[in-house]
């Protein structure tokens, strides 16, 4: 769709709130497993088009800042997969409550 019809990603507003809806529906190992799939889906983007669908994306969720990461988006996948791991390590000694209060 992206590599057909880039500008719908951010001037169709349906679009827009049923990735939010799927995004806000995944857990962290759901997030992890799906990244390498929405990477390979937003590179046909350029950067000026990312940073619109950033825009939009910010626009509909009534955010007024998006974070920004450092680094290349292989590095990013490896933090979060060991975010993932700890905050599993800690759940399972009962002190998941204590990393996501």
């Amino acid at each position: 769709l992206l590599g057909a019809t880039r500008e719908l990603a951010w001037q169709e507003p349906v679009l827009i709130e049923t990735l939010d809806t799927l995004l806000r529906g995944w857990d962290d190992q759901s997030f992890v497993r799906y990244l390498p799939e929405l990477r390979l889906a937003f590179c046909e983007l350029t950067p000026h088009e990312t940073d619109r669908v950033a825009a939009a994306v910010s626009a509909h969720t009534g955010s007024d800042v998006l974070p920004t990461v450092g680094g290349d988006s292989d590095e990013l996948a490896r933090l979060l997969a060991a975010d993932l791991a700890a905050y599993e390590r800690l759940a399972a000694d009962g002190l998941g409550p204590w990393w996501n209060p």
